[in-house]
């Protein structure tokens, strides 16, 4: 018999994680369910900790070689059997009405997808810092959203709860190319090939921010950031759909200016003075792009520590 949501779980060297994964997958209020962990070639003992559960609903798949999260989750994809996607990262976890709650908007709106928002929590933190939609400033109500805002709210970070049948007739796939920025390709296109998406404003998953992970170069980040809306921008005709290419204009120039930005902070932060100079005298757009984000990068740190401390006087997590 076929179950109603297949939960996909790409994993990576996440064995401290995975555990927690699945229990919060397999202790879901939704219980009609299965989960395909498709493992790209871990080094740690992920797959041993995968294989220890014994529940049968878990389905295990490890790739020949190390292929990025879109091969796996494009394999995890075609093996599914639910009516249902829903897709949940190693190293994250869910509140236990995640799955029922986004169900029931599905089927009330006939979506093809649904998002909810984000919790940001640093790893071995008990409470969030901020969530996604906050820090994107959406409005906390349910709704559906178009090509437009999404690419303005950068929301390729939401972790869709997708119809499978209608995503298998799209034709629309993770994007094995790339490793960063696969997730805002992959909606986008859905979305661009008129797939109805829906926002749900409250946040049932917990997205861990580690500290292993964090990228520290910021300059190949952006700049991945700039070449994909640069790709993408190739692709829309401006005449017929101009509020998309203009918001992918945007998001290509603020790329570029963050680009330009660490290309100063980067040497400054490693009291390199004379590397962050030479920059900007080679450059002058450089010094514009620092004096503009500047104050709003700092005010956005000052606001993460300020909140991270006072973190306590909140209510704790359910943890994994």
């Amino acid at each position: 018999m076929k179950p109603l949501v297949s939960v996909i779980i790409p994993t990576y060297n996440v064995g401290r994680y995975i555990e927690g994964a699945l229990r919060s997958a397999l202790g879901q209020t939704l219980g009609d369910l299965e989960v395909l962990v498709v493992d790209d070639a871990s080094t740690d003992d992920t797959v041993a900790r995968v294989k220890a559960h014994a529940d049968p609903r878990v389905r295990l798949f490890v790739n020949e070689g190390n292929k990025g999260p879109s091969f796996s989750r494009n394999r995890a994809i075609a093996e599914s059997r639910g009516e249902w996607i829903a897709v949940l990262d190693g190293d994250d976890w869910w509140a236990e009405d995640r799955l029922a709650r986004l169900y029931e908007t599905a089927a009330r709106e006939k979506a093809d997808l649904v998002c909810d928002d984000l919790y940001f929590i640093e790893d071995g933190a008990e409470l969030p810092w901020t969530t996604l939609f906050r820090e994107r400033g959406l409005p906390p109500t349910e709704g559906r959203v178009t090509l437009e805002p999404f690419i303005r709210w950068d929301l390729g970070l939401v972790k869709p709860f997708m119809h499978r049948q209608r995503l298998v007739e799209s034709g629309v796939r993770y994007p094995e190319a790339l490793r960063f920025g696969e997730d805002f390709v992959f909606l986008f296109t859905w979305l661009r090939r008129g797939a109805s998406m829906w926002l749900v404003p409250e946040a049932y998953y917990y997205y861990r921010n580690r500290g292993e992970s964090l990228v520290h170069d910021k300059i190949p980040l952006h700049q991945q950031v700039y070449d994909i809306a640069v790709e993408l921008l190739a692709k829309v005709d401006r005449s017929r759909e101009r509020e998309v290419y203009r918001a992918l204009s945007d998001r290509a120039s603020h790329a570029r200016q963050l680009v330009d930005y660490y290309r100063v902070v980067q040497p400054l932060k490693e009291k390199k003075i004379h590397l962050a100079l030479a920059e900007a005298l080679k450059n002058p757009r450089v010094i514009v792009s620092f004096l503009r984000l500047a104050p709003g990068v700092l005010r956005y740190h000052l606001a993460h520590r300020q909140e991270s401390g006072g973190a306590k006087e909140g209510s704790p997590l359910h943890l994994p």
